[in-house]
């Protein structure tokens, strides 16, 4: 069987799927502002497009690490069945993230051991953002 792979792969703060399987993402984020140590994000979602060899069952597993490495949380399994086109919706609610210390916090998809996909959650302090870039408008 070949390996799943994901074409999306983000956190957000919300994410559904509609009756007929249509995928809404709001508020993707790759940077989480705390006002002190330890910390706790109260709710995200991880959320991915699989795809595949239609029709196979795949057993895929989230882990979210701290700075150091380790697993903040248990991690997440999900069973998941592609479609007839070799495709299907994944997302997974994870709630109350322990944030131990400011920096990069990995977040993995995996699949019998291997990583697929990984996304970077940068923690950092309150009052220290990175400088937004300027927007202007355009005429009309």
């Amino acid at each position: 069987m070949k390996p799943v792979s994901l074409s999306i792969f983000e956190i957000c703060d919300y994410a559904t799927m509609s009756q007929d399987n249509k995928l809404s993402i709001i508020g993707i984020f790759d940077q989480v502002y705390v006002r002190g140590f330890p910390a706790q994000h109260s709710r995200m979602f991880i959320v991915g497009v699989a795809n595949g060899e239609a029709n196979s069952v795949h057993k895929l597993m989230f882990k979210i690490r701290n700075i150091v490495g380790e697993n903040v949380l248990p991690n997440i399994e999900l069973n998941v069945k592609l479609s007839p086109n070799g495709k299907t919706n994944v997302i997974a609610e994870v709630n109350n993230v322990p944030l131990s210390g400011p920096g990069t916090y990995i977040i993995e998809c995996l699949e019998d051991n291997t990583v697929i996909q990984r996304k970077e959650l940068v923690v950092q302090l309150q009052g220290v953002q990175p400088m937004r870039p300027e927007t202007k408008k355009l005429p009309n």
